[in-house]
């Protein structure tokens, strides 16, 4: 089987690639490429929120997905602490 060319989808290796996987990096051309890449290897397709980003890849995207993610769990938090102190006689 011919190895792809740097920038081809790696999925049907037979034309450039428009669009990477945040959930593996796996680069692909179009949407049924992409639909058979996350049947193919079980993909979710999404990032893995909490796994180590070198500060050399860091950038302003995974900042503010940093931030997201700090403020849903404080959301979380409280809305539990609300719900345990109503909850309570």
């Amino acid at each position: 089987m011919e190895e792809p060319k740097i920038g081809d989808c790696e999925e049907c290796k037979k034309k450039a690639s428009k669009y990477k996987c945040p959930g593996c990096c796996l680069r692909t051309c179009s949407l049924p490429c992409v639909n058979a890449h996350k049947q193919r290897t079980g993909c979710t397709g999404k990032r893995n929120i909490t796994s180590f980003v070198p500060l050399s890849r860091f950038d302003d995207n995974l900042l503010l997905s940093d931030y997201n993610l700090l403020e849903e769990t404080k959301r979380v938090a409280e809305s539990a602490t609300r719900i345990r102190t109503s909850s309570s006689f």
